[in-house]
């Protein structure tokens, strides 16, 4: 992409290795670079690895989905999930804005919900399409000894955790 075409603070898909992230346009640098930031963390890339711009969601657009194939009651299950959809994510994401990465089941724990329920895992999935969560790393360990990702918070979870907190202070 052309940095001409790119507009600072807006998100973009970029190629970082073998993934391809969300992550926000901070400023210009020589040579035809960028510094892009992600989970507070800034990382000067080539422009020609970022992608193309990526239209940021809000929670009310976070919407549960089921599989094309699904039965009825997969459906249904979908249907009534949207009425605590966003509920959920937004604990999720204000969970994480403490800065502290979190294994789906201590996200599941922290939020007092069992840690078998799928719940959790698929409203932070959702919040990782949305590009307000993504994966840390493999460091965590599940209650029966496997190793597991940890959950992280972006720039742009961060972003709305911060206004909502003042949302509820008013």
């Amino acid at each position: 992409m052309m940095t001409k075409d790119m507009e600072i603070g807006a998100l973009y898909e970029v190629q970082v290795g073998s993934v391809t992230r969300k992550m926000r346009l901070v400023e210009f640098t020589t040579n035809n670079c960028c510094v892009m930031e992600s989970n507070g963390r800034e990382l000067t890339v080539w422009a020609s690895r970022v992608r193309k711009p990526v239209e940021q969601l809000t929670l009310d657009e976070i919407k549960p989905s089921s599989r094309r194939n699904a039965r009825a009651t997969s459906r249904a299950a979908e249907k009534s999930a949207r009425y605590t959809a966003k509920s959920m994510a937004g604990r999720i994401l204000l969970l994480l804005s403490d800065g502290v990465a979190r294994t789906d089941p201590q996200i599941a724990s922290e939020l007092g919900v069992s840690p078998r329920l799928s719940t959790p895992i698929c409203r932070r999935s959702d919040l990782v399409r949305a590009g307000f969560v993504e994966m840390q790393d493999e460091k965590g360990v599940t209650d029966t000894g496997c190793a597991c990702a940890r959950w992280a918070i972006t720039g742009i979870g961060l972003d709305w955790a911060e206004k909502e907190r003042a949302n509820r202070a008013n």
